[in-house]
């Protein structure tokens, strides 16, 4: 069994693209003890050093897998399609296919919040026509998190079998993130 070295400290700190302040500041440990201990001129306590290494492995771990501190804002898609109640069907399906999105939010008045969602699923095997959005409509509503919710979070709730989750501030859609958005901004 190899165990990591304090002078592997520093190189795995830049690696990730961390300042000494940052990795201190997720150990709360000062800045200058960081330096002190990278530099050679300090040795930590042993509790501190695996708090050190833990920490060191955890932005690694989120690293590899593309999470490295990543919240909705970062991948959500801003430009959110929406059909209110009172549309047709129709429009709903046409906005789908023009824009080759396979979800819609549904709201009822613009820029209102969600009140339900109309997916391909919802619009299969259906006649629609003369019909409004209201009437074909699932009546589930998007999961919803803030801009600032972390990805992995995001993507917990997405593999609910959720089709999209909603990402509101102050009460309005600003955001939406899919699988297809999460799966083109994370590593394999």
């Amino acid at each position: 069994m190899e165990f990591p070295t304090l002078p592997s400290i520093a190189k795995r700190r830049k690696a990730l693209g961390k300042t000494q302040a940052d990795l201190a500041k997720l150990c709360d440990v000062g800045q200058s003890f960081v330096a002190k201990i990278e530099r050679g001129e300090a040795m930590p306590s042993y509790a501190i050093a695996v708090r050190l290494f833990e920490t060191l492995e955890m932005l690694e771990a989120r690293h590899i897998h593309g999470l490295s501190e990543m919240q909705a804002k970062d991948i959500m898609t801003r430009k959110v399609f929406t059909v209110t109640l009172k549309d047709k069907a129709e429009y709903a399906r046409k906005v789908m296919l023009e824009k080759n999105i396979s979800q819609l939010p549904v709201v009822d008045k613009e820029n209102g919040p969600p009140e339900g969602s109309i997916t391909e699923k919802s619009l299969l095997g259906k006649e629609t026509a003369g019909k409004t959005v209201r009437e074909v409509m699932d009546r589930d509503v998007f999961p919803t998190v803030t801009p600032h919710t972390r990805l992995s979070v995001v993507i917990s709730i997405l593999k609910e079998q959720e089709q999209a989750v909603l990402v509101m501030e102050r009460g309005k859609i600003v955001g939406i993130v899919t699988k297809h958005d999460v799966l083109s901004h994370t590593k394999p």
